[in-house]
């Protein structure tokens, strides 16, 4: 009965934020964690349990407060963070994706509970259930402030993209574009990372190819680059264009 309640709950969860709302505010997501504590061996009440909390995180500017609710969860979400079940890495990776597609300080929370290098170790993996969320939370941390962005390439995110995208598919080509944007829009320094790994030339390519689906993305690589990078930056990207 446990575990058809949870479905319900996280079926509610999904849909609607007032729902949401409400579920948070009758302590749902403790509720939940017990349930998954009083089943630590059951597979399938774990994978519901976790789907539940993930969707108990979503969208989480459309109404004030609802973070109020899962930040003292926090160290649990970490927990599930490190597990290598590929059945519920899917949900925790959109859970952390969902909380981390916010404000700045609720972000600045939440990226300290996400361990970077696993965060690279996902996207790397062949699973692209998994690697899709893990790429959104990069995203969204890079999204951040400069010493964000600059977690994430200590990290070696643009080594990792780099090795992604010559096979990714065209939406996956727009989120990595959309990532390697965030990093031009930071200091020269992380600019310069960029250009060392050719990635102005790649989106030069995009930019001058046949896709349109690409090309804004490519556009913000370039002129987030133009705008934040210093005068020889700027003269090469010149040479580079010409």
């Amino acid at each position: 009965m446990a575990e058809q309640a949870v479905w319900a709950l996280a079926n509610i969860a999904g849909d609607i934020d007032e729902y949401r709302k409400m579920i948070l505010e009758q302590d749902g997501f403790s509720q939940i964690i017990a349930v998954m504590e009083r089943n630590p061996d059951k597979l399938s009440v774990l994978k519901n349990c976790i789907w539940c909390l993930s969707n108990l995180c979503r969208n989480q500017n459309r109404i004030p407060g609802l973070f109020d609710y899962i930040q003292p969860h926090l160290l649990f979400l970490q927990n599930l963070f490190k597990w290598d079940n590929v059945n519920v890495l899917p949900d925790i990776c959109w859970a952390f994706a969902f909380l981390t597609n916010s404000n700045p300080e609720q972000k600045k929370t939440v990226i300290e509970y996400i361990d970077a290098n696993k965060l690279m170790m996902l996207i790397r993996c062949n699973k692209p259930s998994i690697q899709y969320p893990a790429l959104r939370i990069a995203g969204n941390i890079v999204s951040g402030d400069e010493n964000d962005t600059q977690r994430m390439l200590d990290a070696g995110l643009l080594n990792v993209i780099a090795e992604i995208y010559p096979r990714a598919s065209e939406s996956w080509k727009k989120e990595i574009l959309w990532i390697i944007s965030n990093v031009t829009a930071g200091t020269p320094k992380q600019i310069n990372m960029v250009m060392k790994m050719g990635f102005i030339n790649l989106a030069m390519n995009e930019i001058n190819g046949n896709s349109s689906y690409l090309q804004n993305d490519a556009f913000f690589v370039i002129c987030n680059a133009i705008n934040g990078g210093n005068v020889e930056q700027v003269n090469l990207k010149e040479c580079n264009d010409s």
